[in-house]
């Protein structure tokens, strides 16, 4: 990208450290225009000011070969005569061995041997006021910021300690105060490309997702605290809150539900108070057998709160404080010390920010707890959806490609807008090794690998394909999907016919019976997993029909047959006639809902023997069950072979969590180490596409299905989103009829299938309703206690 511009810093010096700076040009503008458009960038991140006004913050994540930089328009900030620009930039080092040991900073921003901070106006601008970065740019380091590395959210980043006493107060409206300012150093220059054909280290590309939203929050109300004559209430209601000197106090606050914020403080004070800001998922009962915290009631003051903290200590005078990355919590704690005067908090502000995922879904059930269900899922969607999708908020923000592919599929259940989805996809396709494996997430500082995690990948195609059609998105993916797959086939053992020995580690699920091999079935004289085996072959055929969808006959058909030897041999390896299902491995008489998930899923295992190992996965002791994660792979197993109705008694697993007051779904229902995890999110995807029935049967809803399960509700009544708009669902029943309304947004073919199998198409209308005996026994007493 030819810019006139040039990377900048405060020094020129190499050194691996953590660092936060600032930089500053002063500029007069005669006019103001009606738009200035410049491109930012920083490694690792930075905030934008105009004349003390915030403009922007970034840039997104990318990798060693995507730079992104930010589109924004200066002039709505600018003024005539003297203006000024300044930049906060904080950088992350990148040292191969320091990053396996989590010494560099947020482990998902990816950065450079060195830091820098870009600025550079558009080429066709009218008006050129000089403020793309070079050495006439002023910079100063920020020496009073120091990064503490995390306790316990290592792969989320850095902790703040902050003296006050350096700080450079207000130093984004270019106060005479704020210390010593240089001429910045420059590094290269803003091209991509240098002679020669050689690529400096920034590989400029434009963001290709919105900027997140900020929105102002508050808190719901004061847990407890140290001294209840202090009126902590009136700080949440935006009035200050005066701490006597020479006191230690102390508050906790509740926002009422987990929340992904930035958290702002302007405070006066006397030199050397100190204020320390925990934030917490939950509080913590007690310890369990193994030594770990408990986490009971969320919001149960009698225990603690155990967290990631920043701490400020205080100069003289007044001051403001807000920790340059967004920390997620539902619970703050203030540790307040003043010394020998009074500290008064002015003002306490919060600020929510994340993906700006503009919602269409909807759900209804006319019971409270289903609602629960439906509102704490979308609300865990939200909160690790940012600049990529992430695990967890709290203790990763990583873009795993299982959980991303979960993820994917439930924003499209709710929005229309499938930028981060697209984002992600490429993401992961980057990742790709020269052998063909890919990383199970990115971006990261480091490769880890999974291989199983690449069939989730695959499935990302052909679940964006079937929601939106775009063929020329696939297609240019397609040979990536080959070279994931061939890894998998260069393995196959000609022996057993098998894949063998796939190498890296192998995790399935954290399922107690796989404790000791780390998510694994594997023990450790073992080299046949065949619950991989069965995956590649559902990877197979899912990447047979995306190459169908390309008309790529030859190389489709070259999948099928592929998918069909591996199955054979599966068979033979694998089958347990004994006990009607696959084992786990060929060689021990070992069973687990996964292995029969797998199987039925593809098409390894098909009608009554499909059927009875699903039964027997289900009600059979001595089967390892299905985590948390997983369970979204039980429900599409056992709603292919016609259980669907079975899946009822596994809600209790989400809705035992509603007693311990759960804001947002957790890593799993018995751990329970992080309380934001979207791969639980899966009430979004099966109330609104297996309850209200609404499901793409043409990719990109050019034809749609609508095939209501209606085993354990009364009514249901929703939207779901599609890319010609929302579809309204509603129905009722009871135990011997069964009403529905349907309300599309255009005209289009229709399938409806009621739950007695009879079979309708609708063409030509946007409205219609039908209303007919069921025919069907429903389980649990036909739904008594479930509406």
């Amino acid at each position: 990208m030819n810019l006139s511009a040039h990377w900048i810093w405060v020094d020129d010096d190499l050194d691996y450290k953590k660092k936060a700076c600032h930089f500053k040009r002063d500029f007069v503008a005669d006019v103001l225009p009606e738009n200035y458009q410049v491109f930012v960038s920083a490694d690792s991140l930075y905030q934008l000011f105009v004349n003390g006004q915030f403009v922007s913050r970034g840039p997104c994540k990318g990798d060693d070969y995507r730079q992104y930089f930010d589109r924004v328009d200066l002039a709505p900030y600018m003024r005539v005569g003297t203006n000024v620009i300044v930049a906060s930039v904080i950088r992350f080092p990148n040292e191969s061995l320091s990053n396996l040991s989590f010494k560099t900073g947020t482990i998902s921003v990816v950065s450079s041997s060195r830091g820098g901070f870009l600025l550079a106006e558009e080429r066709n601008l009218d008006l050129n006021l000089g403020l793309s970065t070079d050495d006439k740019w002023k910079a100063m380091p920020n020496n009073a910021i120091s990064f503490r590395e995390a306790e316990h959210a290592k792969y989320a980043g850095d902790m703040e300690d902050v003296d006050g006493n350096e700080f450079p107060y207000r130093w984004e409206l270019n106060a005479a105060d704020i210390g010593i300012w240089k001429n910045a150093k420059t590094i290269c220059t803003a091209d991509s490309s240098l002679k020669g054909g050689l690529l400096n280290q920034w590989q400029l590309t434009e963001r290709d997702i919105p900027f997140l939203y900020e929105k102002d929050i508050g808190f719901a109300r004061v847990m407890k605290s140290s001294n209840e004559r202090i009126p902590w209430m009136d700080l949440i209601e935006g009035k200050e809150v005066n701490i006597p000197a020479g006191v230690h106090e102390w508050a906790e606050l509740d926002v009422g539900e987990l929340t992904t914020a930035r958290l702002k403080l302007l405070m006066t004070g006397s030199q050397n108070s100190k204020i320390k800001m925990t934030y917490a998922e939950s509080y913590v009962a007690e310890f369990d057998n193994s030594g770990n915290l408990y986490k009971g009631i969320r919001d149960d003051a009698k225990g603690w709160l155990q967290g990631e903290f920043d701490r400020y200590l205080l100069r003289e005078g007044t001051q403001f404080y807000e920790p340059f990355s967004y920390r997620t919590f539902r619970f703050l704690r203030l540790d307040i010390e003043a010394t020998d005067q009074s500290l008064t908090i002015k003002r306490l502000q919060l600020t929510e920010t994340g993906y700006p995922l503009e919602i269409k879904g909807s759900w209804k059930s006319g019971h409270s707890k289903w609602q629960k269900l439906w509102d704490i899922s979308v609300r865990t969607l939200q909160r690790c959806m940012h600049d990529t999708y992430i695990d967890s908020p709290y203790y990763e923000r990583m873009q795993y490609s299982m959980d991303t592919m979960l993820q994917m599929l439930f924003t499209y259940r709710l929005s229309t807008d499938d930028r981060l989805a697209r984002k992600a996809i490429f993401d992961f396709h980057s990742s790709v090794m020269p052998n063909g494996m890919m990383a199970c997430n990115w971006p990261a500082k480091f490769k880890q690998v999974i291989p199983g995690f690449s069939i989730y990948w695959i499935i990302m195609l052909r679940d964006h394909y079937e929601y939106f059609g775009d063929l020329e998105l696939i297609s240019k993916y397609l040979p990536t999907v080959e070279r994931v797959l061939n890894y998998f086939i260069a393995k196959i053992d000609s022996r057993t016919e098998l894949i063998s020995d796939i190498g890296y580690w192998q995790f399935v699920d954290w399922v107690e019976e796989w404790t000791d091999s780390f998510g694994s079935p594997l023990q450790e004289s073992e080299s046949i997993n065949v619950i991989y085996n069965l995956m590649v072959v559902y990877g197979l055929r899912t990447a047979a029909q995306l190459n169908r969808y390309a008309n790529r006959e030859d190389v489709a058909a070259e999948f099928e047959t592929r998918a069909v030897l591996l199955s054979r041999a599966i068979y033979s390896s694998a089958w347990s006639p004994v006990e009607g299902m696959y084992k786990d491995t060929p060689n021990r008489e070992d069973f687990s809902q996964h292995a029969q998930v797998w199987a039925v899923l593809g098409d390894v295992l098909v009608g009554d023997a499909a059927k009875s190992a699903m039964l027997k996965s289900l009600n059979e002791k001595k089967v390892a069950k299905c985590s948390y994660s997983m369970s979204f792979f039980l429900f599409r197993a056992l709603e292919k072979v016609g259980l669907y109705s079975h899946t009822n008694s596994l809600w209790d697993n989400w809705i035992q969590l509603l007693d311990k007051n759960v804001t947002t779904w957790p890593e799993d229902p018995v751990t329970q180490r992080s309380d934001c995890h979207a791969w639980g999110a899966i009430p979004i995807y099966e109330f609104s596409a297996c309850i209200l029935g609404v499901k793409p049967l043409q990719p990109g809803y050019e034809e749609i299905l609508i095939e209501p399960h209606a085993e354990y509700f009364r009514q249901a009544e929703g939207t779901v989103s599609t890319r010609w708009g929302p579809v309204y669902v509603k129905w009722e029943r009871d135990d011997h009829r069964f009403g529905l309304r349907v309300r599309l947004p255009e005209p289009r073919k229709t399938v409806v299938v009621m739950p007695n199998g009879e079979r309708q198409v609708f063409a030509g209308r946007t409205e219609f309703s039908l209303e007919q005996g069921t025919g069907v026994a429903y389980a649990n007493g036909g739904g008594e206690g479930m509406d």
